[in-house]
């Protein structure tokens, strides 16, 4: 895309203060190596040598007998010094950077912003190493966003970094025809072409191994065609009895979002035709159903204070506690917020979002109000056009009062800046990230019609 940059290119060049200074000095190093084993001087020796100083230089002015050949020993134990001298500062400099503790290295990474961080790896090999062998996640910034696979080459996609307003391209060919169904703390959960779920961190490189959708509770069986490939997974309903659905409209149509917690390794999932709620640890061998006293269709999820909050299209949190023993337990339940005055004005809120506030200590609740509206700007007519677009017209945020279990409506947050989409939402203070609005809300289309 016109205007992105091959990260190819800053890692050859290595540019910045990390990449720079290390390339240039090893380099160096190479170079007098060179140099010396065909002149023995260093470069302002060899101009001096070349320039005919001493060459043509008999005895001094002033008649001292000091000879020709003097001169020129002289001047190349001059130059032989200053090569020692400019070989000890190169080297050191390189060994100095290259040679620096992995722990330091780790601290290092933590400070980075994202493209810094990738950029780490291409300063040397231990380095590298360092990345591959110690991944530690960049310290909390402004999200990228991740497009469509549309570039040319598959495997590469394509991010969108808003403080510095450019497009990279990384190379991912572990999400190759993937469809990502959500992304948190870094990680992103895709689904491959046989809906399985993979849960990847596109910077550090690390996995993690999830159940087989086959072991979700509503998954009856699978169909497999002649050849043993799996070509509908079979779903069961109580009132429709088992209907089977093709592997590609599972993966497009079954998930509805997920996410994962780091600290525990686990992984929710909002799924099936009546938005049910699973959970499994990586390692396990099957999803887990999380039921509530009262059947919810859920909407959002996120992590929080190490318990998972759930929130149903209604509105109405739940709140569970997956690391209860024996089970997974419900904490508490909150009813929805009251709405009476956004409907009156005929708000129609399909679209709901949990985001927590950066220091932990808020739980907001988003709506969304989201229509098909004719581009030709006519509001009279139906929006049947192919060409019509999908816009959001209104929000309304609610903040949970956890001490008396209910909400309140917010009119203004203040030094905030809300993200809300597929991720897993959330909250960055515009005092530490200035280069964003203060109670705003950067929202992307996360309108799923079946498309990538």
């Amino acid at each position: 895309m016109e205007g992105g940059v091959e990260w190819q290119g800053p890692w050859v060049r290595a540019q910045g203060l990390r990449g720079g200074t290390t390339l240039e000095s090893r380099r160096g190093c190479r170079g007098l190596r060179q140099g010396e084993t065909s002149m023995g001087l260093g470069r302002n020796g060899a101009e001096k040598w070349r320039s005919g100083e001493g060459a043509a230089g008999g005895i001094s002015e002033g008649g001292g007998c000091e000879s020709t050949t003097d001169r020129r020993r002289q001047r190349i134990v001059g130059g032989i010094a200053g090569i020692q001298r400019a070989r000890e500062k190169y080297c050191v400099a390189a060994l100095s950077w290259a040679g620096l503790l992995p722990e330091l290295q780790a601290l290092i990474l933590s400070r980075l912003e994202v493209a810094d961080y990738l950029r780490f790896g291409a300063v040397c090999r231990s380095w590298c190493s360092t990345v591959a062998e110690r991944p530690c996640l960049p310290k909390p910034q402004i999200p990228w966003r991740m497009l469509s696979d549309s570039t040319r080459d598959p495997d590469t996609r394509r991010f969108f970094s808003r403080p510095d307003q450019k497009m990279y391209k990384i190379h991912l060919p572990e999400i190759h025809s993937r469809l990502c169904i959500g992304s948190s703390e870094g990680w992103l959960i895709t689904a491959d072409e046989l809906s399985e779920l993979h849960a990847l961190n596109p910077l550090t490189g690390a996995s993690l191994a999830l159940p087989s959708v086959a072991t979700f509770f509503d998954v009856a069986g699978v169909v497999r065609d002649s050849d043993g490939r799996i070509t509908d997974y079979v779903i069961g309903y109580d009132n429709l009895g088992e209907v089977p659905y093709e592997v590609e409209h599972m993966r497009v149509y079954y998930y509805l979002k997920a996410i994962l917690d780091h600290s525990s390794a686990a992984v929710a999932v909002i799924h099936g035709e009546f938005n049910n709620l699973s959970f499994a640890h990586a390692g396990d061998e099957s999803w887990t159903a999380l039921q509530p006293p009262v059947p919810r269709i859920f909407w959002d999820i996120i992590f929080r204070k190490g318990l998972l909050h759930a929130m149903a299209i209604s509105g109405a949190l739940v709140v569970f506690d997956l690391d209860a023993p024996g089970s997974p337990v419900v904490v508490t339940c909150v009813e929805r917020p009251h709405s009476q005055k956004w409907e009156q004005r005929g708000c129609c809120f399909n679209q709901k979002y949990l985001v927590e506030s950066p220091d932990g200590k808020d739980l907001f609740q988003v709506w969304r109000d989201s229509r098909w509206l004719p581009v030709d700007g006519n509001r009279s007519r139906e929006s049947v056009l192919p060409r019509d677009a999908r816009m959001t017209v209104a929000f309304a945020i609610f903040k949970l009062d956890e001490r008396r279990n209910e909400w309140s409506a917010v009119k203004d947050l203040g030094d905030l800046a809300l993200f809300l989409g597929l991720n897993h939402s959330m909250a960055l203070s515009t005092r530490e990230f200035p280069e964003l609005t203060s109670s705003s809300i950067y929202f992307t289309d996360d309108y799923r019609d079946g498309t990538k």
